[in-house]
């Protein structure tokens, strides 16, 4: 992936656009009763659920008013997919950030 991608980082994390490859451990971590539970989806969530979100978020740009980006949260040493956020850009001074991390990712620090 070119580091072009990357929205921002930190020491341990790159947040960068959600993208294809993404999908199977996106879907699979909505997928989850423990996940779940606390959003607003339900246990169903499938592949073809998260390829319609990515599908539908081609024509959003980052910032844009009223609505939710999402982006994969990216482990920086390994490149492996930690989890998800979604920015809420509600109004000019006002964003919501809600942060899914993967249910074996849990305790390291990461949300």
């Amino acid at each position: 992936m070119a580091r072009a991608d990357v929205l921002f980082s930190t020491q341990r994390l790159l947040v960068r656009s959600l993208a294809a490859q993404d999908l199977d451990a996106f879907a699979v971590n909505r997928a989850s009763p423990d996940v779940a539970r606390y959003q607003n989806w339900t246990e169903e969530y499938s592949r073809a659920d998260a390829e319609a979100l990515l599908a539908a978020q081609t024509s959003v740009a980052w910032d844009t008013l009223g609505t939710r980006y999402y982006v994969a949260l990216e482990e920086a040493a390994s490149r492996e997919f930690v989890g998800d956020a979604v920015v809420h850009f509600i109004d000019a001074a006002r964003a919501e950030i809600t942060i899914v991390i993967r249910q074996e990712r849990h305790r390291q620090g990461f949300g």
